[in-house]
């Protein structure tokens, strides 16, 4: 690469602005093609970096599940499995996330939400239960007073996507003021 041949090695910034590029791609190209080829382009990006010895970062998984929030966004014609299919990618960089110590920060979990309601949105209905197992697991590791508005947002926004209200209002009148996070209601 040019990098090299000039003795500039690349870093988990470098391969993360790569990472970012296959998302913003699969965005650009959307449907089922789209998002494929850029959950193939993150993986040959985290491939080379495994190869190069470049540690991976939050940032750079988070990066890849926005890749799955791309899948999640499709909305193709008899092609439902395409929901499923970016959910259970998403979860599966969290697990692999995990397995290489890398701990899941507030934008981790906001991306994984943000995925689980756009495939609710598309009518997969087992995405409240898949955000309610990481939810349970994000309080389990105690992070949940870490997340930000956001993630709570998106949380909130898998269970109404998925008509599961008693799921929001659990998590808007309960675990929301637990963790300390102010809650406001317009009429």
């Amino acid at each position: 690469s040019m990098m090299e041949d000039a003795n500039i090695r690349p870093d988990a910034i470098t391969f993360t602005s790569m990472l970012d590029a296959c998302a913003r791609a699969a965005a650009v190209r959307g449907g089922r093609g789209g998002w494929t080829r850029g959950w193939q382009n993150g993986q040959d990006v985290l491939d080379l970096m495994r190869a190069k010895g470049v540690r991976r970062t939050a940032m750079t998984y988070n990066v890849m599940i926005s890749i799955c929030i791309t899948g999640a966004s499709a909305r193709l014609e008899g092609q439902s499995y395409i929901l499923q299919e970016a959910v259970d990618r998403g979860v599966s960089v969290l697990a692999t996330m995990r397995q290489d110590g890398v701990r899941p920060d507030s934008d981790t979990y906001n991306h994984l939400f943000t995925v689980c309601a756009k495939a609710a949105g598309g009518g997969y209905k087992d995405a409240a239960v898949v955000a309610q197992q990481i939810f349970s697991d994000l309080r389990h590791e105690g992070l949940a007073s870490e997340m930000g508005v956001e993630t709570w947002n998106a949380l909130a926004n898998t269970f109404a996507k998925c008509a599961n209200l008693s799921l929001a209002e659990q998590l808007v009148l309960v675990e929301m003021p637990a963790a300390g996070v102010c809650v406001c209601v317009y009429i």
